[in-house]
């Protein structure tokens, strides 16, 4: 799950002309609450499913463990913050979507790059690149495939070992929950990196969220909600390419994204940037 070689080696952050410039400026990434982004089904959607397959696990010798696993997952209700990308750098309806109607930008992302945050950051309260499953049966499957892998470790733990183990299933059903959408979405061909939520602030992991460069909870204003995010910094070498939309004004003079890539410290031989071939017009 956390080298998923589906995974493109860059991946495109869609998004509007003033949030390229704060993106670019700040050199920070928004990882916002899942539960305020378009999909109204988001998590519920997959804990559903999740509960329903604990619940409905057979009876035998596995089945105290089981329990364990599904009280530990009601109680624990982690609530994961995410930053979206795409696949693909120059797909028409995330332009009309994502980048004010096709006059924004697709920030193009390392993989590589955001894979390293990950692992700066793990085995504490983890950071994940996952690319999102729209399939209700291949979404199942990764439910019994967590249980499975579970089943394997815990027999013959003591009570702290088994309580481990129910922990890391617990956290990768969690992230998994925030990986899984209604298959309607399934067009958007969507990746995220994906952060659980810390509660304790004098946890171990608060201490590693900081060392990664993971900002303390912020909260902006969408219409009438607050929505909560964490910042993550960036460095320069994280951006390997720029894709101008199909209406950006400066599809056929780049003079304007160049200065201002200059200004704010990139190196351009390291960034590519590349008009859209879209044919759309307003």
């Amino acid at each position: 799950m956390a080298n998923n070689p589906d995974i493109p080696p860059v991946v495109y952050h869609y998004c509007g002309v003033d949030a390229f410039r704060g993106i670019l400026a700040s050199k920070q990434l928004w990882l916002s609450d899942v539960h305020f982004m378009n999909d109204a089904t988001e998590q519920t959607h997959f804990t559903a499913m999740a509960t329903k397959v604990l619940r409905d696990w057979p009876s035998g010798p596995t089945k105290v463990f089981i329990q364990l696993l599904l009280n530990n997952f009601e109680w624990m209700r982690l609530n994961p913050y995410a930053c979206c990308f795409c696949k693909d750098g120059d797909l028409l309806s995330q332009w009309c979507r994502y980048a004010d109607d096709g006059s924004g930008f697709a920030i193009g992302f390392s993989s590589v790059w955001l894979r390293e945050q990950r692992m700066k950051y793990a085995p504490k309260h983890p950071l994940a690149l996952l690319e999102v499953e729209y399939d209700d049966e291949r979404q199942l499957k990764l439910v019994t495939d967590c249980v499975d892998e579970y089943l394997k470790e815990v027999p013959g733990l003591d009570r702290n070992g088994r309580q481990n183990v129910s922990m890391r299933a617990i956290l990768r059903l969690w992230w998994l929950s925030a990986a899984c959408k209604n298959h309607s979405f399934h067009e958007e061909r969507e990746v995220r990196l994906i952060l659980a939520e810390i509660a304790d602030p004098e946890s171990e992991a608060e201490s590693a969220r900081k060392q990664v460069g993971i900002s303390p909870i912020f909260h902006r204003s969408r219409g009438a909600d607050s929505v909560p995010y964490f910042r993550l910094g960036f460095s320069e070498q994280a951006i390997v390419e720029i894709h101008l939309g199909p209406t950006n004004c400066e599809k056929d003079d780049h003079s304007d994204p160049v200065m201002f890539l200059k200004t704010n410290g990139y190196n351009l031989d390291q960034i590519r940037i590349e008009p859209s071939r879209a044919p759309y017009r307003h």
